[in-house]
């Protein structure tokens, strides 16, 4: 482990000077905030996961609630560019070795992972693979029931990328994908024990889409549609359980710009988190009932500008939102009340991809790569997990 950059409770600094101080600081935060208590920041360090001399991208986490964590991302470590994985089985355990779980000799890419109620890890990337003269992209899933990994199987329409992989409380897989031949939205779904269903086209779509379940089973995608030459535009579609897909709909109309989704499901909401331009703000936030439709707009997050985002819901049901920032930096915001935003690099680019998921103990595990705007230097994947206190 690195250790790069450690959270300061700013509780713990005043209890060391003194008792006098810290009643003259309850009174100024009771003043300022009409409260005697105030949350210490978030304590947290910075793993290095790859942590080697190859090209290490496009890294995606997932956790149970338990707090068994699973990171993979595309490594070129073995000479080729492979997806590899890493897990470790609780907080404080240490991390297994970097497994390759592609073992392609030809490219794969952009993994995307989830765990299945019953405990099995399930894996989706993309997958270079020659067809005649011309070579295409497919998407590849394998499970991992145990410590055996399935056979994997193959889903595709056109250049299929950039999969987006979730699982239900019954075990059934959702995928989306982008097909970049067609500038097409793509879903299909298997229930367990059985092969995957046909693919769905949701939607033109000009960049990838993001997917999220709920508790109960119904589906949510959105997705980046260029509406026109000036802007982005966010459209979104709804499933409900063994129903069809909704026709797509632009979520604020077509006056807001838009984009990089990225969406996150608790029990009862659905919360979709993008990039926006609305009164100066990066990070805007729109919560989703089943039955009622969306909230109004949330652009309170003091954020300036958002780039590739990641959003997840921590255990008191509150969304934490990471994004790679300008001024540069990896940032994340939890909303309960208002927004509570800590700052874990100061250095990251922000084009880099960055993940999160939350498990049912208080903490936020979060993994992003280390991406150049051009790439000029080689990338690594890094971690850390975060607890907001009480």
């Amino acid at each position: 482990m690195i250790l790069v950059r450690s959270g300061v409770g700013k509780l713990a600094k005043c209890l060391r000077v003194g008792v006098v101080r810290l009643l003259m600081l309850a009174a100024v935060s009771f003043l300022a905030t009409g409260s005697l208590c105030h949350a210490p920041e978030p304590s947290f360090e910075i793993e290095n996961i790859s942590n080697n001399a190859s090209f290490s991208q496009s890294p995606c986490i997932t956790c149970t609630k338990d707090g068994h964590v699973v990171i993979a991302w595309s490594d070129s470590a073995s000479g080729q560019e492979n997806v590899w994985l890493v897990e470790k089985a609780s907080p404080g355990s240490e991390w297994t070795a970097p497994f390759n779980v592609s073992k392609a000799s030809e490219p794969s890419r952009d993994p995307s992972t989830a765990f299945g109620p019953d405990g099995t890890l399930h894996l989706a990337w993309s997958q270079f693979v020659a067809r005649g003269e011309v070579g295409g992209w497919v998407i590849v899933c394998q499970s991992r029931i145990g410590s055996q990994w399935t056979v994997a199987e193959t889903i595709s329409r056109g250049v299929s990328a950039r999969p987006r992989l979730a699982v239900d409380g019954a075990g059934r897989l959702h995928l989306l994908f982008w097909n970049l031949s067609s500038d097409e939205v793509c879903y299909s779904s298997k229930a367990p024990e059985s092969s995957w269903a046909q693919v769905q086209v949701l939607d033109k779509a000009y960049f990838e889409g993001q997917l999220a379940v709920d508790a109960a089973g119904r589906c949510y995608a959105a997705w980046n549609v260029d509406a026109d030459s000036l802007a982005d535009f966010l459209c979104y579609s709804v499933k409900p359980v063994d129903g069809l897909w909704a026709s797509s709909k632009f979520v604020s109309g077509r006056g807001l710009m838009q984009s990089l989704p990225a969406l996150a499901c608790g029990d009862s909401n659905c919360y979709l988190g993008f990039s926006t331009l609305v009164a100066g703000s990066g990070l805007g936030l729109m919560r989703y009932k089943w039955g009622t439709g969306w909230s109004d707009l949330d652009t309170s997050c003091p954020s300036r500008t958002v780039n590739p985002l990641g959003l997840t819901i921590d255990a008191d049901g509150c969304p934490v939102a990471v994004w790679g920032g300008v001024p540069a930096g990896l940032r994340v915001a939890r909303k309960s009340g208002g927004w509570d935003v800590v700052t874990v690099s100061d250095t990251l680019n922000p084009f880099s991809r960055c993940c999160a998921a939350a498990d049912g103990l208080g903490n936020i595990h979060v993994v992003w790569d280390s991406r150049g705007t051009l790439y000029t230097a080689r990338p690594d994947v890094y971690y850390a997990c975060i607890k907001w206190k009480k």
